[in-house]
């Protein structure tokens, strides 16, 4: 469980977890509180680093929690109801990602849909963009 929860790389988050984590070009804004994501959104991370570097964002599948005023907006491809859960795969900014709902704490979701999504800093992992390695504390 520990590598599942702070993975030292992204080789490892990239096979710890089903579905795998969810990876993301990103670099750290200047203030070094915060990564920008492709498209200039912003989301604050735990822990602060160097601004202005290349890195990866890792996040959970079910780390991805649907919150009208989350800073990512997810186009809904298709929705997999597994019974205690739901996987909702869509896209951010082009690139496919998947979001895991509990059962009773997702609202009804169809393809084509535009939900935003919330992360929470502490739920972010963050990789080095050429090394892949972890950056911040596990």
């Amino acid at each position: 469980m520990q590598v599942y929860a702070a993975p030292a790389s992204t080789f490892v988050a990239g096979f710890i977890g089903s579905p795998p984590m969810n990876m993301m070009d990103a670099k750290v804004t200047a203030s070094g509180q915060a990564v920008e994501l492709p498209g200039g959104t912003e989301v604050g991370i735990a822990a602060a680093l160097g601004g202005g570097r290349p890195i990866k964002v890792g996040v959970r599948p079910e780390h991805m929690h649907v919150n009208t005023a989350g800073p990512l907006n997810v186009v809904v491809d298709l929705v997999e109801a597994l019974g205690a859960d739901t996987l909702v795969h869509g896209r951010i900014g082009g690139d496919p990602r998947v979001a895991r709902q509990a059962e009773g704490h997702q609202p009804a979701v169809a393809a084509g849909d535009r939900l935003p999504i919330g992360v929470a800093p502490e739920d972010l992992h963050v990789f080095d963009g050429e090394s892949g390695a972890r950056l911040t504390p596990g």
